[in-house]
């Protein structure tokens, strides 16, 4: 019998010190699950929209808007070669191009915010659907040629951060900078977001030759803006593409449908007419706006609070990727009336922010990230980590409906309550656990 209770005692201890090795490693093994997750679901969703017959999302790949013409863009150019001289279709090549994009950047997402996954203000910036969740969620957005973008800005920011400083830092930004120009010319209204991707300029030493290939990658992309307004195609052609994406629906989409999925604009259209339009074609009222851009951003304030951002952007550098930012979404809203799916681009400018944070946490911190606001689980914030877990954990399951492009945060309210009480039952559970205790 004493043999029996002393090799319960030692499975006993054997067991509790794997359950608090489990714990202490939670934030890795979830960090992980989660970049392992997101790679699996959005490599299977890309392949599987792109290879669709008839896929909307192809289609996307090999145009561009412009000057309210459609025309091929640089991307469709570089697809329709490769096609013809591998005999693959122009579907195979573009998924093998999109699945490579995207594995970029989940790889890319995952080593700039390695150093931040123990934080709880940071989860906000990784786990929930305004951050890196969306593919997770709903990973359709990457169907569209945005995914290079998203691949470009993971891979600078991250080779910014890790690379050390010299040459092979300078070389790596620049070059990055420069791929900014051949995206404007397959789709100009990429430029939006170039604003955000000069921010890894802050990463380098600003002298005489770094100012002056960044002044020629800038005159480039103006060059590439000009050349995509001035090259988008005759009446001519925009009526034959127009009628050839018409025979190319699948039979259950209706014109009504295809005038909400795919816009031409021409000079004149009023802005009333255009939000008219574009409210439509996003299924968003004007009232839900408002909440609509407070689901898309509000994590990433809230983090940007919690983190004490400020802090790492109030070096010369730092402010000026602080403009930066803020021209990116000035952009945006500017050029709002003459977007399609500008929905879309709310998720695809969060994203571009929140790893622009990391990359100047991460710059301006160096080996102090790990005293950062929330990076330290105390007895203090130890009940708030927990709740603030499960919330993030029922957001990744629960608010699925319109998840993001083309509806981005059109939850419906059931789930948005659902995940406010998930909140409030992880909250009260240490409270009532105290209380048992005592």
């Amino acid at each position: 019998m004493n043999m029996l209770r002393a090799e319960f005692d030692r499975l006993m201890v054997r067991t509790e010190s794997q359950r608090c090795w489990i714990w202490a490693r939670s934030a890795d093994i979830i960090y992980s699950g989660f970049f392992i997750l997101l790679a699996y679901m959005t490599t299977k969703s890309i392949w599987s929209i792109i290879m669709r017959t008839h896929s909307y999302m192809t289609t996307d790949w090999g145009i561009s808007y412009a000057g309210g013409f459609v025309r091929r863009g640089l991307i469709g150019d570089v697809i329709l070669h490769l096609s013809r001289a591998s005999g693959l279709s122009f579907a195979e090549v573009t998924a093998v191009i999109a699945v490579v994009a995207n594995l970029l950047f989940v790889l890319g997402a995952a080593l700039l915010f390695a150093r931040l996954r123990h934080n709880h203000w940071a989860w906000l910036l990784i786990y929930t659907p305004a951050g890196l969740a969306f593919g997770a969620t709903n990973p359709g957005i990457l169907g569209h040629k945005d995914v290079l973008l998203l691949a470009l800005g993971a891979m600078l920011f991250s080779g910014a951060t890790l690379l050390p400083e010299g040459w092979k830092r300078t070389t790596w930004v620049l070059c990055g900078l420069a791929l900014t120009i051949p995206l404007v010319l397959s789709h100009e209204g990429l430029v939006i977001f170039v604003p955000i991707l000069f921010i890894a300029l802050s990463a380098l030493r600003l002298t005489p030759p770094v100012i002056g290939v960044t002044a020629l990658i800038v005159l480039g992309l103006g060059a590439a803006v000009l050349a995509s307004v001035m090259h988008s195609g005759t009446i001519a052609q925009r009526d034959a593409m127009i009628e050839a994406f018409y025979a190319a629906l699948p039979p259950q989409w209706s014109l009504d449908s295809l005038d909400e999925y795919v816009a031409f604009w021409f000079v004149g259209q009023s802005v009333t007419d255009t939000f008219a339009f574009v409210a439509t074609r996003n299924y968003i009222a004007l009232w839900e706006l408002p909440f609509a851009v407070a689901l898309a951003f509000g994590p990433i304030a809230v983090a940007a609070c919690g983190l004490h951002i400020s802090r790492a952007f109030s070096d010369p550098k730092g402010r000026i990727s602080a403009h930066l930012i803020v021209l990116s979404y000035v952009s945006l809203i500017a050029l709002m009336p003459l977007v399609i799916d500008w929905m879309r681009f709310f998720i695809v400018l969060g994203i571009l922010t929140a790893m622009a944070m990391a990359m100047r946490l991460r710059l301006s911190c160096g080996d102090r990230v790990e005293t950062l606001p929330g990076a330290v689980a105390t007895p203090e914030n130890a009940a708030f980590r927990y709740m603030l877990g499960w919330v993030l954990l029922a957001a990744l399951f629960v608010l699925t409906p319109g998840k993001v492009s083309p509806w981005l945060v059109h939850f419906g309210w059931n789930d948005i309550l659902t995940v406010v009480l998930v909140g409030i039952a992880s909250g009260c559970w240490p409270v009532l656990a105290r209380k048992r205790r005592q």
